[in-house]
């Protein structure tokens, strides 16, 4: 989710060695990182919500060296329990961006799982990530 950890690798161990230590088949081999795996979050089971989710998009103008991840989390933060997910789905710079400056547009996707969300509600959700995002 915000980034990709390894944390082992997993595979058959290559049919020359196999054959040269007289093996019958190519045994499985595996390598994990325990330490690694535990300092993890684990994921947490949310039930799939019988209610739609509603999408908000947001494009803003920022520091072309602030990383997209920093601009995530601050949206996450102030969104709440019913902003599921954030995603970045255009970064632009050139044309009519200052130079310096780079436009990100993120998608905000809300959902509650015990009722629908009203326009208010959601207005209510962008305009706290606008502000924090400000």
């Amino acid at each position: 989710a915000d980034g990709d950890v390894t944390v082992g690798w997993l595979g058959t161990l290559h049919p020359v060695v196999a054959r040269d230590l007289d093996l019958a088949g190519a045994p499985v081999l595996f390598e994990f990182d325990l330490g690694r795996a535990l300092r993890r979050q684990p994921a947490q089971y949310r039930p799939v919500s019988r209610f739609p989710a509603v999408r908000r998009d947001l494009a803003l103008l920022v520091a072309a060296d602030l990383p997209a991840g920093a601009i995530m989390a601050a949206a996450r933060g102030a969104g709440g329990e019913a902003l599921r997910e954030v995603i970045v789905f255009d970064v632009f710079t050139g044309g009519r961006i200052e130079t310096g400056l780079k436009s990100v547009a993120l998608g905000l996707i809300l959902q509650e799982t015990s009722r629908t969300l009203t326009d208010a509600d959601v207005d209510l959700i962008v305009g706290g990530v606008v502000q924090a995002l400000a």
